[in-house]
């Protein structure tokens, strides 16, 4: 059986479970082995991905290209310039929309936004900072809550956790964290769980995929970077958001969003991390990822259960391999500097300060507290 059929087995359906240690993992359709189920660890909580299979992407391999850049965020770990050109956003390339209180990032040679120190797809007009939100009244809605958005006279669905300590006076980065076939977003709150591990320093949104036939999927295309770029541009008119620190992750098929995002539109997010990803280039390249756009480079880090079936270890020994030869890393690896790391190793050595991290355990496809841990402990590293 070759790799597509069965990822699109093991994507058919996905049974939730409320317990707060163990799920049950995610059925195959027409007449597909259950995927294994897993564990949650330490402290992790929610239904459905909390402990078991979430969903493998059943997309058509390969992500499509877009014209346009989302607007560049990306910056070297320690902060970076700015490029000279302004980049294009969303698809087709329709303008940014000012820029949400400033794009922070560098702009890199080959992408929309023209040649500036650093190296990242596309090019940015500042060097990000408070965004426009900064000084308005701060709205809390309730995180259990669905929030609505009209995207293009479509409406899309969001959960927002906005911390209580919140003001927006002070910029407080912003993570997108993303849920995997066949999912609901409220599955992988309790997992991920970013303003618990932050300590309320950090906005978290949980987007929805976009409903299919089969279920929601989070396709690599311009529907879906559209959806996330007016999110994107909508919260920071609406809340202090450190427009240096907005950050990209994702679950299974999320992850293999993560990952063509990554590709596609590099300067979009400051960094990026998956949790049982793959790619880029969609599952029929998880094992040998490509992308199209030459010029993409930028800070990732892979989360890989080492006894995960949906997602194998192999898938992510591919990613690790194609974005550290992207990158310009070494061979030469590390442990990560600062604290909250769990299992993981470094590539620092890569051209433009554009790291590769790499942490595994012995857990199947789900998100454990280590993993997500891990996750904060790579986006908080952004100064």
């Amino acid at each position: 059986m070759n790799l597509f059929v069965r990822f699109a087995l093991l994507a058919a359906t996905f049974t939730a479970c409320s317990s707060s240690n163990s799920s049950t993992g995610q059925v195959g359709g027409n007449g597909g082995n259950p995927a294994s189920s897993g564990s949650a660890g330490a402290g992790a909580s929610g239904a459905g991905v909390g402990g078991g299979a979430g969903g493998a992407s059943a997309s058509s391999g390969g992500s499509p290209a877009s014209s346009g850049s989302g607007g560049a965020r990306i910056l070297p770990p320690n902060g970076g310039a700015a490029g000279s050109s302004s980049a294009q956003a969303g698809s087709g390339g329709q303008a940014a929309s000012g820029g949400s209180g400033g794009r922070g990032g560098t702009a890199g040679g080959g992408g929309a936004g023209g040649g500036g120190a650093g190296g990242g797809a596309g090019g940015g007009t500042s060097t990000g900072g408070p965004s426009a939100g900064c000084s308005t009244p701060i709205m809390r809605p309730n995180p259990s809550t669905q929030q609505m958005l009209d995207v293009s006279g479509a409406m899309r669905t969001y959960l927002l956790d906005v911390p209580t300590a919140a003001d927006n006076k002070t910029p407080l980065p912003l993570i997108f964290a993303l849920h995997g076939a066949n999912m609901t977003n409220t599955q992988v709150v309790g997992n991920f769980n970013f303003d618990t591990r932050s300590g309320g320093k950090v906005i978290t949104v949980y987007p929805q995929g976009d409903q299919t036939a089969s279920g929601a999927r989070w396709t690599s295309n311009d529907t879906n970077w559209t959806y996330i770029q007016t999110l994107m541009t909508d919260l920071e008119s609406r809340y202090c958001v450190d427009t240096s620190k907005v950050f990209l992750t994702g679950f299974s098929m999320g992850g293999g969003f993560t990952m063509d995002t990554a590709c596609q539109k590099s300067s979009m997010f400051r960094a990026f991390a998956t949790v049982e990803g793959y790619g880029p280039g969609g599952v029929g390249a998880a094992t040998k990822p490509v992308c199209s756009n030459a010029g993409a480079k930028v800070p990732l880090l892979i989360i890989q259960g080492s006894t995960d079936t949906t997602v194998t270890p192999e898938m992510g020994q591919a990613s690790l391999a194609f974005w550290t030869g992207k990158n310009g890393c070494s061979a030469t690896t590390s442990m990560p500097m600062g604290a909250g790391f769990t299992s993981c190793t470094a590539n620092e050595d890569c051209t433009s300060a554009f790291p590769v991290y790499y942490c595994t355990g012995t857990w199947n496809h789900t998100i454990t507290s280590t993993a997500a841990g891990d996750v904060w402990a790579f986006f908080s590293s952004f100064k």
